[in-house]
């Protein structure tokens, strides 16, 4: 009863259901199918909403929080390099500040927990920025951009400048030569231009 009455009574722990609730939902919405992250970010934002109620919570510092959530969403979706993750957090900081209104000291949020959690919620976003950009890169490298560099073999006799074919991982693909290369010779793809493979000899 004691501790059901310190978390009640302490702004503290409704914000910190907040935090937690805030980077679970943004991590399930920047990478989805990661179920667990999304769940328990949702059970911390109806405890948050709870602990909050027992509070006069001032609607202008909320739409601040709302909206520094909304910037680091888009973010981490079009990443602009820190732009809006840094806009995001300073907007979740002054709106954690202005959240309760009210109450005296013992009832508003330590300054200390909130320079904590928007240093917390900055280092989160720009982890997911780089997990963001790492995929890209590993998704540019798995396309058909990943043929650049393998070898393939001649399957239609290529002629300088003009179109021949080359069998590369058991497909057939449209190749052109500066060189002239000749049946079933070895050959490096050196780029893809309009599904057209640009092939030297071995």
């Amino acid at each position: 009863m004691d501790f059901y009455n310190l978390v009640v009574n302490n702004p503290d722990w409704a914000y910190l259901f907040l935090l937690v609730g805030l980077l679970g939902v943004l991590f399930e919405l920047t990478t989805p199918g990661t179920t667990f992250p999304g769940i328990v970010g949702t059970i911390s934002l109806i405890l948050s909403i709870y602990l909050f109620t027992n509070y006069q919570v001032n609607y202008y510092g909320l739409g601040l929080i709302i909206l520094g959530f909304i910037l680091l969403v888009l973010e981490i979706k079009f990443i602009t390099f820190g732009a809006l993750a840094v806009l995001g957090v300073t907007a979740f900081a002054f709106g954690s500040y202005n959240l309760i209104a009210g109450g005296g000291n013992e009832m508003t949020i330590s300054t200390n927990m909130i320079i904590t959690s928007s240093i917390v919620l900055l280092l989160f976003s720009v982890l997911l920025i780089y997990l963001g950009l790492k995929a890209q890169k590993n998704k540019k490298t798995t396309g058909i951009e990943s043929l650049i560099g393998s070898c393939a073999i001649v399957s239609k006799e290529i002629f300088p400048n003009s179109i021949g074919e080359v069998k590369v991982l058991g497909e057939r693909w449209r190749a052109k030569s500066q060189q002239h290369c000749r049946l079933d010779e070895e050959v490096v793809i050196e780029k893809i231009d309009n599904l057209t493979l640009f092939v030297n000899k071995k």
